[in-house]
């Protein structure tokens, strides 16, 4: 369950006494197509002696979302670790297909996750996917909607461990990880505006591959770790992130 932050700029939920909400995936494990919206209400309570505060969830259908089971590969280069050990350069852990990022904005609910997904070569690769929700709560009860979703994903090339950073305007950017056979281990982005959403951009390229003690037996499986986790950061005064 990953709690929603929010902007600079951006009122917090005082309704309830006041409210922060949550999300949360892996519903049906492997491969599912609902997020869970959840809402702690009575938050102001925290201030007193005796804290009264109540939890809520409910459910909402989205696009479908896939455990990434694969390692995730990487350009072939330099990497004297593995050499000297005798191996191959290693790929990188994929993670998981769990909400990797939430943000509360302007009344929407926010998360990203990574998945699986063939591209239209075939291949099996990673993206990111992103939701964002209207939560309500009536008469004690919540309930969501979903406002907006998608899928970024370009092919052949593998994005990881996704974040998001929107402004109190709903300016902002999805960062992640990106690696492919072509590609070393690169920070890269798409810009967002409301509910459009621009082109990968690669805002630092990896000079070469993870060679870390992570990628390689008898220190680990043989899977480097690389890049968990992304967080991004808002800026509303030249409305960038």
């Amino acid at each position: 369950i990953w709690p929603a932050y929010i902007p600079p700029g951006q009122t917090p939920v005082l309704a309830n006494g006041g409210t922060e909400y949550f999300l949360s995936s892996n519903l049906g494990f492997d491969n599912f197509n609902q997020i869970a919206v959840w809402a702690l209400t009575n938050t102001s309570s925290l201030n007193t002696d005796n804290p009264n505060l109540r939890l809520r969830m409910t459910v909402v259908d989205t696009l479908a979302y896939h455990f990434p089971e694969f390692s995730v590969p990487q350009k072939n280069g330099f990497h004297p670790l593995g050499e000297s050990l005798g191996f191959p350069v290693a790929d990188l852990d994929a993670g998981p297909d769990s909400i990797s990022s939430c943000e509360y904005v302007n009344g929407h609910v926010w998360g990203t996750l990574s998945s699986a997904m063939k591209d239209g070569n075939g291949s099996t690769i990673e993206v990111v996917a992103y939701f964002a929700f209207t939560p309500q709560i009536t008469n004690g009860t919540l309930t969501a909607s979903r406002f907006t979703q998608g899928i970024v994903a370009a092919p052949g090339r593998f994005l990881m461990y996704p974040a998001i950073a929107l402004n109190k305007n709903n300016i902002g950017t999805i960062v992640f990880s990106l690696s492919s056979p072509n590609d070393y281990p690169s920070a890269a982005f798409v810009p967002i505006r409301d509910t459009s959403r621009g082109a990968i951009q690669i805002s630092r390229e990896g000079n070469e591959p993870e060679d870390g003690f992570t990628c390689y037996p008898p220190f680990s499986d043989g899977v480097c770790r690389w890049g968990d986790y992304s967080a991004g950061a808002v800026n509303n005064v030249d409305q960038t992130s």
